[in-house]
């Protein structure tokens, strides 16, 4: 008997049943029966039942495992539905061998990612409707068949986010009828974003270089030419050119994300800082003294651990209220809104101004050699040996 994963969850075949197991994407077996099941799973060795079986059944007429509760449902060759009590569901699994077998990941199985034999982008629309019932599974199925085509020498499809989604997204949402006034084009490119956004960042089943992305990003990063090991982090787009100017003068590099980090425009900068360098990193936040701003800082951080470039002391952060005049601090710092969740941390690590919570946007601290004489002063405090 041999156990693997289709689309409704564990089921089994004797081996007999097979008619081919062949090597899938990523590192799993692919299992197909001859009665046109199709699963996944990572060791296809067949199971040998010794002893008796716990349960009134032959185990060689076992097909497929539901948990119920606490208990499990088995359902037979002949259709036929048994309930297996609480009490005796791990005498059952140990008989089994479940205990030996490795699930696959939810991120897999969510969706049931597998490949078909067709492509998707250019089904007519009774195939796209037999096979997708949803378009969130329309959309998972095509982004993981592009990565196959492009393991394959196929080639990818578009090559950013709107690129993708206008080739080969839109028009095969349409053809497959999912697009409705309920459900709009907007709404459409919303859920892609969602989509792929988990598929990466959350399951990191692949990267989007994976998918045939290309750098579109190179003119908001730039490796610095003396440091390249410190980094310092533009929140905002109206900071650029005071940050570009003193991350320059301090010879460090230095990337603008426009808001929260994105996967994506970590991944272009760690792909250019791999080029000359390789190894830890220290970073620093440039962005507004509240929980908004120096959330940027985590999340650039975190990302960066995905791609090999570990941040082991944080970010730091440039902007803080001894920087500002007492005038700047009376007239330009505001209170932070008991309703944002984040305040009441935020303030624990920051102390925020004079122990109140209350913010201070970046932009007040100008002109910009202000910026610069504070990142030289903070780098001189943080010894970083990095790539010396």
């Amino acid at each position: 008997m041999i156990f693997f994963e289709d689309k409704d969850g564990l089921c089994c075949r004797p081996a007999d049943e097979i008619t081919s197991i062949t090597p899938a994407f990523p590192h799993r077996l692919r299992i197909e029966t001859g009665d046109g099941l199709l699963g996944y799973c990572y060791q296809a060795h067949p199971v040998q039942f010794s002893g008796p079986c716990p349960e009134s059944f032959d185990p060689q007429h076992l097909r497929r495992l539901e948990t119920s509760g606490k208990g499990l449902l088995l359902t037979l060759a002949s259709g036929q539905k048994l309930a297996v009590a609480p009490a005796r569901v791990e005498g059952l699994r140990h008989f089994l061998q479940l205990d030996r077998y490795q699930p696959q990941p939810e991120s897999l199985t969510r969706l049931f990612l597998r490949e078909y034999p067709f492509e998707i982008a250019r089904a007519p629309a009774p195939v796209l409707q037999a096979h997708f019932p949803s378009p969130r599974h329309l959309i998972a199925a095509l982004l993981w068949q592009t990565l196959e085509r492009i393991r394959t020498g196929l080639g990818p499809y578009g090559d950013d986010h709107p690129g993708y989604f206008y080739k080969p997204l839109y028009a095969t949402l349409e053809r497959a009828g999912f697009l409705t006034q309920q459900f709009s084009k907007s709404a459409a490119q919303e859920l892609f974003q969602r989509v792929l956004s988990r598929m990466v960042r959350d399951d990191r089943l692949f990267d989007y270089r994976d998918l045939g992305f290309v750098d579109h990003f190179a003119h908001q990063r730039e490796i610095g030419s003396i440091r390249p090991d410190i980094l310092l982090v533009i929140e905002r787009d109206c900071l650029t050119q005071a940050g570009i100017a003193a991350a320059r003068q301090c010879g460090i590099s230095w990337v603008v994300t426009a808001g929260i980090a994105r996967v994506i425009t970590v991944e272009f900068f760690c792909a250019a800082l791999h080029q000359v360098y390789r190894g830890p990193v220290l970073v620093v936040d440039y962005g507004d003294f509240d929980p908004g701003g120096w959330l940027n800082g985590r999340v650039f951080v975190q990302h960066l651990d995905r791609y090999d470039t570990p941040c082991p002391k944080g970010p730091h952060y440039l902007v803080r209220p001894e920087l500002y005049t007492q005038e700047e601090i009376d007239l330009f710092s505001r209170p932070l809104s008991s309703k944002d969740g984040r305040v009441e941390e935020w303030l624990a690590e920051s102390g925020g101004i004079a122990g109140q919570a209350r913010g201070i946007h970046a932009d007040w601290l100008h002109p910009a050699e202000r910026v610069h004489q504070a990142l030289q002063n903070l780098l001189r405090q943080l010894p970083f040996r990095g790539g010396e």
